[in-house]
């Protein structure tokens, strides 16, 4: 997505992505990225995800609260922690700034952006920054949250119409066929809705 480095260059962020975790899942999902390594975040997902300082705070935080690792906790503890040594060290970042999105009892999405030793660590002229932009983030994103649950519906109707036996025609004003069901693209391949037309 090409607003998220515009993002990070207006807040003070290198890196950074939109995540999301569901609880009925072992790791989380990145839908967008930009300065990030693929490798790392594989490897987060996978073994460090749980060691991040910042993985349960979303217990305690509210939607749409901005904080940092250093807001969070000591920045000289977050150097001395297995997670900064092994992961966050590497890809040569010492803060972040996050916010949380979105959360039901189930899951939660969040945008974090990371700062290297150039950036410095995350202060409150930052934070504020991404606060100004809080609202509209989270409206985008609660807006591809409805369009994906009505694709999904979508998806299951025409499933349901597909697990179904007897050809079904969808067709507009002009009597054009718009969708079609399984059973009814057979009939089309084998020519029965010309025959039955003309009978």
């Amino acid at each position: 997505n090409v607003m998220l480095p515009r993002i990070g260059a207006f807040v003070g962020g290198s890196a950074g992505g939109l995540f999301a975790h569901h609880a009925s899942r072992k790791s989380g999902n990145v839908f967008y990225q930009f300065g990030t390594d693929p490798n790392f975040r594989k490897v987060y997902l996978e073994k460090y995800i749980t060691m991040d300082p910042m993985f349960g705070t979303y217990f305690v935080l509210d939607v749409g609260e901005v904080f940092s690792t250093s807001t969070v906790m000591s920045h000289a503890e977050f150097l001395q922690s297995r997670f900064y040594i092994e992961w966050i060290r590497p890809q040569g970042w010492i803060d972040n700034i996050c916010v949380y999105l979105d959360r039901t009892p189930e899951s939660h999405v969040g945008l974090a952006l990371f700062r290297n030793e150039r950036e410095g660590l995350a202060d409150e002229p930052a934070r504020e920054r991404l606060r100004l932009l809080v609202p509209h983030i989270r409206r985008a994103v609660l807006i591809g949250k409805v369009i994906e649950f009505k694709t999904a519906q979508a998806a299951t109707f025409a499933d349901a119409l597909d697990g179904l036996s007897t050809a079904m025609l969808f067709v507009d004003s002009n009597g054009r066929v718009i969708h079609a069901n399984t059973a009814g693209r057979a009939m089309i391949a084998d020519g029965d809705v010309l025959r039955a037309s003309l009978g």
